[in-house]
């Protein structure tokens, strides 16, 4: 995913990123899992009311047979709708929460490249206003050393002197001007910083909340799996579990076997991972502005604290990454950490 900014644009130039993600293809998802709980629930009442159907015109072993297998089978969809839904709403929270971060971070760059473009331009005023005033001042002073040169002459430099006296008072007029544009640029320059970092602070916060929210949505994923009913005759498969970044599994249709009552079936392979959810799992890599801040601060030099801050926090989020992922890798391998004791 692209920060965000558009062609010629990066994040280094405001110091702060747009969340990437699908918040549309997020909404899909969910849609496609509340429909699949709304089905099992279905599936599930109607086991219910059919085993409901038959009690006292069916009786003997088999009928017991029958209903407690229905009870059991009837309760695993209710189950599975139960986790469908938690599913459906957690994408669909967290799709309208990515939306609504992503806005506010789009909006907070705009601003911000208006505001260091007002930054550029006053520079460029405040310059040509001290160069003027320079000017204007040197002019004032050769103009003042014209006319008192000429008064010393006497009556011959009288008209000498009212030349001058003319250029200073043109000079001094020049001056005056020159030093209200610096005083209006550094105004004006002053009030583009401010606003700058308002806006920055604002990206940032986006960028953070769009990070809660991933985070909150990856918590209650995980925690949440969706078992199949057992069906007599279905192919075995693994339980569908969701873990995100999230999308999809392909159709949701069964691979093999019958299909349910009323035509409902899904896939139950795992979801798949790191394609919805912002690239979060990805470190992000420091541009040589940034290396160079990182680099000035460690050696007590000078440096452009908003680069620096941009850096640190693509370092911060690189440590997540990693252990994240270490942690991962630790799931997978099934490492666990050794009891106390050595037993």
């Amino acid at each position: 995913m692209s920060a965000g900014f558009g062609p010629g644009l990066d994040g280094a130039e405001v110091a702060f990123n747009v969340a990437p993600g699908e918040p549309g293809l997020l909404m899909s998802a969910s849609a496609r899992f509340g429909t699949i709980g709304e089905g099992l629930l279905m599936h599930g009442t109607t086991l219910r009311s059919t085993a409901l159907s038959l009690r006292g015109a069916w009786d003997g072993v088999s009928a017991a047979a029958y209903q407690d297998l229905t009870a059991v089978t009837a309760a695993h969809f209710d189950a599975a709708a139960d986790m469908s839904r938690i599913v459906s709403s957690t994408l669909s929270c967290y799709s309208s929460e990515l939306d609504r971060c992503q806005l506010a971070g789009r909006v907070a760059t705009g601003e911000a490249l208006r505001c260091l473009g007002e930054i550029r331009a006053q520079n460029a005023k405040l310059q040509a206003a001290r160069q003027a005033a320079a000017f204007a001042e040197e002019g004032l002073s050769s103009a003042r050393s014209q006319a008192r040169a000429a008064r010393a002459m006497g009556p011959v430099g009288i008209a000498a002197a009212a030349v001058a006296d003319v250029e200073a008072a043109a000079s001094a007029t020049a001056l005056a001007v020159a030093q209200a544009d610096e005083r209006a640029a550094w105004g004006a320059l002053s009030t583009a910083q401010d606003e700058l970092e308002a806006w920055r602070a604002r990206g940032r916060r986006a960028w953070d909340e769009a990070q809660a929210a991933a985070e909150r949505a990856t918590r209650q994923i995980e925690s949440t799996t969706i078992v199949p009913p057992p069906l007599a005759g279905m192919p075995g498969f693994a339980p569908l579990t969701v873990t995100p970044p999230f999308t999809p599994a392909g159709p949701l249709v069964n691979p093999g076997g019958p299909a349910l009552a009323g035509g409902l079936g899904f896939t139950a392979s795992p979801l798949t991972r790191s394609q919805i959810l912002y690239g979060r799992e990805q470190p992000k890599q420091l541009s040589p502005e940034e290396e160079a801040a990182v680099r000035a601060k460690e050696a007590g030099e000078r440096y452009d604290d908003a680069v620096f801050r941009g850096a640190r926090n693509k370092l911060n989020h690189n440590e997540k990454v990693a252990a994240r992922t270490r942690n991962r890798q630790k799931r997978q391998n099934g490492q666990r950490q050794p009891p106390k004791g050595g037993k």
